[in-house]
């Protein structure tokens, strides 16, 4: 059976992104495609875009998905960092 590949649009960004194969700002839809797709193929760079976030005044980070591992990594990364996990619908009111 031959998979067909579909391309999804990616609309204009509306918020600043750091890509993390990069570990640097995502300027437009077709850096963020090619960083997605790189993602799938190479190592990310967790630590450093974690570490550019910090440098731009970032200091709360929101997980989404069940669990809490991004969370922890990013406290060993950043000292002081606050995290919020949203894998239920409960952890939505810490945020308010």
């Amino acid at each position: 059976m031959e998979r067909r590949r579909e391309r999804r649009k990616i609309l204009p960004l509306q918020i600043p992104v750091i890509g993390n194969v990069h570990a640097a700002p995502l300027i437009d839809e077709a850096s963020a495609r090619a960083d997605i797709i790189a993602q799938m193929q190479s190592r990310v760079r967790w630590t450093e875009s974690v570490k550019l976030l910090s440098a731009q005044g970032i200091t709360a980070f929101v997980e989404a998905g069940a669990g809490t591992v991004l969370g922890g990594l990013i406290k060993r990364i950043i000292e002081g960092a606050s995290t919020f996990p949203l894998g239920a619908p409960q952890d939505f009111t810490a945020i308010e």
